[in-house]
């Protein structure tokens, strides 16, 4: 659980840097990588 709670951080923390310069090429990885529940956690 803390392994994934440190991976949400990181990706939020990634989004919240380089998502708003290119949120289109920015959500196409990481919404293939994480499913909808995964990624509703980490936002």
């Amino acid at each position: 659980e803390i392994a994934v709670s440190i991976a949400g951080e990181i990706i939020a923390t990634y989004n919240a840097c380089f998502g708003q310069h290119d949120a289109a090429a920015n959500a196409g990885p990481i919404a293939q990588l994480l499913p909808p529940s995964r990624r509703s956690q980490a936002i």
